[in-house]
């Protein structure tokens, strides 16, 4: 029988956000199946979530290269943004923001 405890909260690196991370399965761990929201210290971008007390840094990757005619990520600033870091104790993590491409048929 596998029983549900409830979690910690779940809080954002850069700005204030939080929220209950609700039950977990202590089977799988502490991976909350990827939980984000639209920050607003990183301008609107996508941001994980992490345990609190957890030590660790977010910030965003302005995008560097040519955009062509490809629909990209922008922050609330305009800027195109090519992906979130977070860097904790021992770990990296990167959410990789790829540009869409579109086609026409005539």
């Amino acid at each position: 029988m596998t029983v549900l405890l409830q979690g910690p909260v779940l809080v954002c690196p850069t700005c204030d956000h939080r929220e209950p991370a609700g039950p977990f399965n202590p089977e799988i761990g502490l991976m909350y199946q990827g939980r984000f929201h639209s920050c607003k210290g990183l301008k609107g971008v996508i941001a994980p979530l992490v345990p609190e007390g957890l030590a660790c840094k977010t910030e965003k990757v302005d995008r560097e290269d040519y955009e062509g005619g490809e629909l990209v990520q922008r922050d609330d600033d305009g800027r195109p943004v090519m992906a979130v870091h977070m860097t904790a104790d021992n770990t990296e993590h990167h959410i990789v923001l790829p540009p869409t491409a579109r086609a026409s048929s005539e």
